[in-house]
């Protein structure tokens, strides 16, 4: 199960501003003789030190730089999987706005890596974004390759942070743990994340979107399209509704498609 590690907030570099009062009156220097030098010597200032972000009592704020940007623009693309094709042109040029902030924003050399996975994710989940709006009629394939693409850049990213964090993640492809048995003959499949799945109405992806399979969810598998690309589930908490999920984008945790039935649309 891929496990994914994002922070909340923004760095703050904090300011210290110098209180400023009113000195005492000084006593009058007598008047230099001749020959002798009057000579004004300067207050020494020793400058303060700047920090180093690479530290590690630093790096937890330091990372922060990148994750706000990341945290954002992983907000629009969730977003993008729940409104109509129609709004995704608006939401893809909030997502370049972010990805553009990002490449300008200065860093400290050991975050160069983080923000390298970080903009390939961005890139090509807007170039993937940017196809399935621009098609009258989207490729499924296309996009889950697009999508593919998009989490292997994603998983680098929360890889590299978990290493400056000095975390240790999960194996991407780790069985998940099943608590107890599932009922002989039920199939029932999973959505692996990191972002919530549309529910379809049809077997299509212009079709009506009716809700959201949550990432980690599961559901009970009822049925697949004829194609074998779409399965129909049992809406979890909804009994008795039904509705379709793009084959590719689940994970069977018992059963398997071979056991279901094809379903009418």
């Amino acid at each position: 199960m891929k496990k994914l590690l994002l922070f909340s907030s923004v760095i703050a570099l904090s300011v210290a501003l110098a209180a400023c009062g009113s000195q005492p009156p000084q006593p009058t220097s007598p008047a230099p003789t001749a020959g002798s030098t009057a000579a004004a010597t300067a207050p020494a200032i020793t400058p303060s030190a700047t920090p180093d972000l690479c530290t590690q009592e630093q790096l937890p704020e330091s990372v922060k730089i990148v994750n706000t940007y990341m945290r954002e623009f992983s907000n629009f693309t969730s977003l993008s999987y729940q409104v109509p094709s129609g709004a995704l042109p608006q939401l893809i040029v909030s997502m370049q706005g972010i990805n553009q902030a990002l490449q300008h924003q200065t860093i400290p050399p050991c975050l160069i890596d983080l923000k390298h996975y970080a903009l390939q994710y961005m890139t090509t989940v807007i170039q993937t974004e940017s196809t399935f709006a621009s098609q009258p009629t989207p490729d499924p394939v296309a996009f889950e390759a697009g999508r593919e693409q998009a989490l292997e850049y994603y998983n680098q990213y929360a890889t590299e942070l978990a290493r400056l964090l000095g975390v240790t993640l999960a194996p991407p492809n780790e069985t998940p743990v099943v608590e107890a048995t599932p009922t002989q003959g039920i199939t029932t499949v999973m959505n692996p994340g990191p972002n919530p799945l549309n529910l379809h109405v049809a077997p299509s992806l212009p079709s009506e979107s009716i809700g959201l399979l949550e990432a980690n969810q599961s559901a009970k598998a009822l049925g697949k399209s004829s194609n074998g690309e779409w399965i129909q589930i049992d809406v979890p908490g909804h009994e008795g509704t039904k509705a379709w999920v793009y084959a590719s984008l689940v994970q069977y945790t018992s059963g398997d498609a071979s056991v279901l039935p094809v379903a009418t649309p």
